[in-house]
């Protein structure tokens, strides 16, 4: 049985760097209402309109509010809950039910109300309730409730069947769940949350992280004891438990405030606060990922889960980390220090620090991520007056760009514009409209008002697990699987529809390939040719330039810096590359070792390391290409004893895959080399399943190798595609993947593996049960492949997919209506 665990990485803070360069102008910043009161919890959309909760103010009696708005700043209506001043309190962000008819909060007198949401004008208790938690007439809970709500519309219910829940976390420290609909208790379990996190002169009013949902509604709990909760959702018992302690206490783990986010690989990440002076020592503020999978000896602290902390968050000392964690679509993961006024983003799978951007006042709030990369945040002062109230966007997904970062700390349109803003708390919301409208509340402590702005950031909110606060603007903290749209790819003017090809796609959905047609036409006057391609949208792009464009130049693949490799077969036939193949760029042909002729570049990493082949003869010969900044190097591969290998892909460390003879007259074999290698003398067959022959077509460094081999069955062999675990050179019976729902492990059927992420998802191609190869996506530790011809319009039927990005991208070929056809399959956000 194998075992693999990720590395812990530790993280210098002396790496940080800020990010004050801001290159860009910012968006007009509109204000489009003025509340009755300090928001405190940011704002919950459904696509129509928008809902906040504002605090009491002492100046004309005014109580605690939950406030509805249109998307334009028209008031829809106002309710308050009947308790006077501060001790009634709404502090967080409302969340709405899936069909916008009904709204959950809490409220710091102990209690939760359910609100009716088509109610209008000023409305007071009980006017507007559809239910209360503690009922009417009973006593309120003893403590504050001070987390969001999770909403589950179809929580496993005890016996057996589902029921719409709601679940909270209250400061008298236990966790709650309540039937959605009628508001009746269904269970209680003590999380050890009483009295809520510890104050700070900094925070002197903590909130309670809020409960979050996987995709099977089995509830995680983040508590101020320091520990993780995993929760039964059906009746409340406790799975199991991990302490995050990286500090060291002699009593409990280090508090937990923000709420946790659950990336796509199904891991939670939570991040901690900063306390000095607790009973058990000085708590200092972690990020940790937790991997809810993996079997734990002890469930009172499942140690095991733990694949890593990062290292010390904060760049000083408390509060540390306030606001929620955001997980990109790129497995990225957002967190802010309150005290160095920095958001930072680690990667998720291996806990390194990939960005840390200074912004000058303090994160408070979760930030909002569309899906052109930008991540939007608003900052606050501190209890002294230190740090700018502002609105900043940071490009940072796939890569930072400081030509594209902007801040600001005033609105400049609306009534009374110009204006400057209050404190930000909550979270931000981007809308999944085209363009992308981004909403920001506020609270302001001089003036004791808030206001509530929007301004366009140019695209949708960015589909994901967790993409923004409470995973999507309705807020109901549930991990859910986001809908996929697919798009045809088209040729160039003239271009005969079948006559294309597609190869990959990268993390910004750019699919590259070559596409028949005439470019440019009519302004230029190509011959109707083969031309290289890449897409966004439907129609394509040409690789490089029409000053220089040649047809017959045939791209592969490319790298997130725009660098596009391939090869060439116009007046010569060898690999080169398109430095700058998105944005104009001239190819140029890649060297090759003495003794080699013609070939292939095939794949290129991050780094603009480039993988191939060349030949030597009739033997091919692996050739990787490494980039000194200037120029590319050739280094030959080779081959093994057999005498002839293919490099087909390059992972960031320099794993190579391919095929390969390992013996003269043997049979081919797939091959993943060790990181760097420099020939093929540690490399090993990775062998078959009890047959003749295997490719490898994909590596990566986290998510492993995909690929295909021979299962001998009676005596025939079978492709039938797999995936090895990184750090695994060889083939094992558990690395073969499933079939397609029906297909019995030892049926006479096929399948190959392409395509392969950092998510260990792979897709391909492979018999249905009616013998038709169909395009199949696998997630890691299902039971069957997935069909994607169940994702195409009518009249598709997709038949292979041969690539897919970390963030979710998917590439291949089918049939339109009987005729060939490419496609591209991505992600569609959601309110």
């Amino acid at each position: 049985m194998r075992v693999h665990r990720w590395p812990a990485l530790a993280i210098a803070l002396s790496l940080l760097t800020a990010a004050n360069n801001h290159g860009a102008t910012a968006p007009t910043i509109t204000k489009i209402y003025d509340a009755p009161g300090q928001i405190w919890g940011g704002l919950a959309g459904d696509g129509s309109n928008l809902y906040f909760a504002t605090l009491a103010k002492s100046s004309g009696w005014t109580y605690s509010k939950v406030v509805s708005i249109t998307a334009t700043g028209t008031e829809r209506w106002q309710w308050d809950n009947g308790c006077p001043l501060a001790g009634g309190n709404m502090r967080l962000v409302p969340t709405i039910s899936p069909d916008g008819t009904r709204l959950f909060v809490g409220a710091d007198h102990g209690k939760v109300f359910c609100l009716n949401t088509t109610m209008s004008g000023i409305n007071s208790y009980p006017q507007g309730v559809v239910w209360e938690y503690p009922a009417s007439g009973q006593p309120a809970l003893s403590q504050p409730v001070r987390s969001e709500i999770a909403y589950d519309p179809v929580a496993p219910a005890p016996g057996g069947g589902t029921v719409a829940a709601v679940y909270f976390h209250a400061n008298d420290g236990y966790t709650y769940s309540i039937n959605a609909t009628t508001g009746a208790f269904r269970w209680s379990y003590n999380t050890g949350n009483l009295s809520g996190p510890p104050t700070s002169t900094d925070h002197p009013i903590p909130w309670s992280s809020a409960p979050v949902l996987g995709l099977a509604g089995t509830v995680y709990v983040g508590s101020a004891n320091g520990y993780l909760y995993c929760l039964n959702p059906a009746d409340g018992t406790r799975n199991w438990r991990v302490k995050l302690n990286a500090s060291g206490l002699t009593v409990g783990g280090e508090p937990i405030e923000a709420t946790p986010a659950i990336g796509e690989n199904g891991w939670i990440y939570v991040a901690t606060r900063t306390v000095p002076g607790l009973p058990g020592g000085d708590a200092v503020s972690h990020l940790y990922a937790i991997d809810p999978t993996v079997s734990a000896a002890n469930p009172d602290d499942a140690a095991e889960k733990l694949v890593w902390p990062s290292a010390d968050i904060p760049v000083g000392t408390q509060p540390g980390t306030i606001g929620g964690l955001v997980v990109e679509w790129c497995g990225v993961v957002y967190v802010t220090d309150f005290y160095g006024d920095v958001v930072f983003g680690f990667d998720g799978t291996t806990g390194e620090r990939k960005i840390s951007h200074y912004l000058g006042g303090k994160p408070c709030q979760a930030p909002g991520l569309n899906r052109n990369g930008m991540l939007y945040l608003g900052t606050s002062k501190d209890a002294g007056g230190v740090g700018t109230r502002a609105i900043h966007g940071r490009k940072v997904s796939p890569a930072g760009d400081v030509n594209l970062d902007w801040s600001t700390d005033v609105w400049t349109a609306g009534p009374g514009a110009p204006g400057v803003f209050g404190d930000f708390f909550g979270g931000v919301l981007v809308r999944a409209d085209g363009s992308g409208t981004t909403y920001l509340a506020d609270a302001n402590p001089d003036t004791d008002t808030g206001a509530v702005y929007k301004f366009t950031s140019g695209g949708p909110s960015m589909a994901g697990d967790w993409p923004t606060l409470g995973c999507g603007n309705r807020r109901q903290h549930k991990a859910r699987t986001y809908p996929y749209t697919m798009v045809e790819l088209g040729v160039f003017p003239q271009g005969v529809p079948e006559s294309l090809a597609v190869f990959s796609v990268d993390a910004l959905g750019r699919a590259v390939g070559w596409a028949h047609g005439k470019p440019g036409y009519p302004y230029y006057s190509f011959p109707l040719d083969w031309y290289g391609a890449y897409w966004i949208g439907t129609p394509p792009s040409i690789v490089g330039n029409y000053s220089t464009l040649t047809p017959r130049q045939w791209p592969r693949a490319a790298n997130l810096a725009g660098r596009v490799v391939g090869y060439t077969s116009y007046t010569y036939t060898g690999p080169i590359i398109w430095p700058s193949g998105f944005s104009g760029g001239d190819p140029q042909t890649l060297p090759l070792p003495s003794g080699l002729s013609d070939g292939e570049a095939r794949d290129i990493n991050a780094d603009s390391s480039i993988i191939g082949f060349s030949n030597s003869g009739s033997n091919p010969q692996v050739v990787r290409w490494d980039f000194d900044g200037s120029t590319w190097i050739d280094s030959k591969i080779g081959a093994p004893d057999g005498g002839k290998a293919y490099g087909y892909a390059l992972s960031n460390t320099k794993r190579i895959c391919g095929k390969a003879l390992f013996t003269a007259g043997g049979q081919w074999q797939g091959y993943t080399t060790p990181q760097g290698a420099e020939d093929f003398s540690g490399t090993v067959p990775l062998g078959a399943f009890g047959g003749a022959q295997s490719e490898a077509w994909e590596v990566h460094d986290v998510g492993g190798t995909a690929g295909w081999a021979h299962k001998r069955i009676g005596s025939t062999d079978y492709q039938r595609a797999f995936r090895v675990p990184p750090d695994f050179f060889t083939l094992d019976p558990a690395d073969e993947l499933p079939g397609f729902a029906g297909q019995l492990p030892n049926g006479a059927w096929r399948s190959y593996g392409y395509g392969l992420n950092g998510y260990g998802q792979v897709v391909g191609s492979a018999h249905n049960t009616s013998g038709d190869y169909r395009a199949f996506l696998y997630q890691p530790g299902a039971t069957a492949l997935t069909d994607l011809t169940a994702l195409a319009p009518s009249g598709w039927v997709l038949t292979s997919a041969v690539g897919i990005s970390d963030c979710g991208h998917i590439v291949g070929s089918g049939y339109k209506n009987g005729a060939s056809r490419q496609w591209l399959i991505y992600p569609q956000p959601q309110e």
